[in-house]
């Protein structure tokens, strides 16, 4: 198999939860916006291409749960 099938099929991804908290943009983050930021970056990681996100607000809102306020 090759290595973009197997990353293709990956159903997991490394997270480095020291890095995570250490990041200062998470840092200053409300509970809110980091569930939003996590679940874009689940989102992100079903993708193809891989890390990628639609250019649609309203969808970008829908995927994080987030409401127009």
């Amino acid at each position: 198999m090759s290595k973009s099938n197997r990353r293709a099929k990956c159903p997991w991804f490394k997270f480095y939860p020291t890095d995570f908290l250490g990041d200062n943009a998470v840092a200053v983050m409300t509970v809110e916006q980091v569930g939003a930021y996590c679940l874009l970056m689940f989102y992100a990681w079903q993708e193809d291409p891989r890390g990628t996100l639609p250019d649609d607000d309203a969808t970008l809102m829908r995927l994080s749960r987030m409401t127009p306020d």
